[in-house]
């Protein structure tokens, strides 16, 4: 995610799929939409007076081949090139390198025979230097599996971050930071309605400086809870999921079309605890969707009730 259209992503940017088709098609087109079926091709969201910007093209059959992004009137970037290899979605950033910073990140997803996501696997480096000559490296290797019911819908999730950074100060001073994290994450599903998600990571840091060794062991808890009062039809684009998912294009919850409704509210409890259960940390969040459709039913437009200034736009074509 290059860096300066980084700080206005606005949290529209993990990871669940309905990709058809695994063959590789090497001359993509600027947006045909195999036997007119409809499209998403744009997200723009607008907040404070800015505006970024996804635009989504499609191969000859109807796959996301291309994720291009943009701030304000800049004429924008890759952000992802898309490519199918059997039952494999490869995200591949395009290799960001100045003297300063230099990025490589590559997404794989794993697909099963209905287009559902089986895995996630994520590799990430980062290194940058500042122009006081210090120095760091970030090594992120990034996996999520994923178990579904017998209707298709997510149950079950375990995700395992391993995340390094090597820094070095002006002055000969070397740090490095490891951060390991175990996450496993229920999915409440009632009837065609997914009620709540309780997540449970364990995380460990340890820190070297010098001769000095320090590990810090935490618990992270979270209870994500979705409200369905405003009874939204779940009628967007799924042909693309696995892709659309990773920009967080919606809401929090995974993009499947057998979920009814869209929610309305969706409230996260986050806590940290030591290894002996004592908290030290809670934060509750609640986003509100305000959903609108256009003739067709699709989601056209995404207000948050508590937040007037901000406002999502989805274009679509056929």
């Amino acid at each position: 995610m290059n860096r300066k259209p980084l700080t206005l992503y606005f949290a529209l940017v993990c990871a669940f799929a309905m990709l058809l088709s695994c063959k590789k098609d090497k001359s993509p087109g600027p947006n045909p939409m195999p036997n007119g079926e409809v499209r998403l091709t744009g997200i723009e969201m607008k907040s404070g007076g800015n505006s970024y910007r996804y635009t989504l093209q499609y191969d000859n059959l109807g796959r996301i081949a291309t994720v291009r992004h943009a701030s304000n009137d800049e004429p924008g970037s890759i952000l992802f090139n898309v490519t199918y290899e059997a039952n494999d979605v490869i995200l591949t950033r395009p290799m960001y390198d100045d003297p300063s910073v230099q990025i490589l990140d590559t997404i794989r997803f794993n697909l099963d025979l209905d287009g559902n996501v089986r895995s996630r696997l994520q590799y990430r480096y980062v290194k940058s230097i500042a122009p006081n000559g210090d120095e760091s490296r970030t090594y992120i290797h990034d996996t999520t599996v994923c178990e579904y019911n017998g209707e298709g819908l997510l149950t079950n999730l375990m995700h395992n971050l391993h995340d390094s950074t090597w820094t070095f100060a002006n002055g000969g001073t070397e740090s490095k930071k490891i951060l390991r994290k175990m996450e496993l994450a229920d999915y409440v599903i009632e009837g065609s309605k997914l009620s709540f998600v309780n997540r449970r990571g364990d995380v460990s840091e340890t820190m070297f400086v010098a001769a000095d060794t320090s590990i810090v062991n935490t618990i992270e808890e979270a209870v994500i809870e979705f409200d369905y009062a405003k009874a939204y039809q779940n009628k967007i684009d799924f042909s693309n999921a696995a892709v659309l998912n990773e920009l967080h294009a919606f809401t929090d919850l995974p993009l499947n079309k057998k979920f009814a409704y869209l929610p309305n509210t969706v409230h996260t409890t986050k806590t940290r605890k030591n290894m002996d259960g004592v908290i030290f940390s809670t934060t509750s969040v609640t986003a509100q969707n305000d959903f609108s459709f256009n003739a067709d039913g699709y989601v056209v437009s995404k207000g948050d009730p508590g937040n007037p200034g901000t406002t999502v736009l989805y274009s679509y074509s056929k």
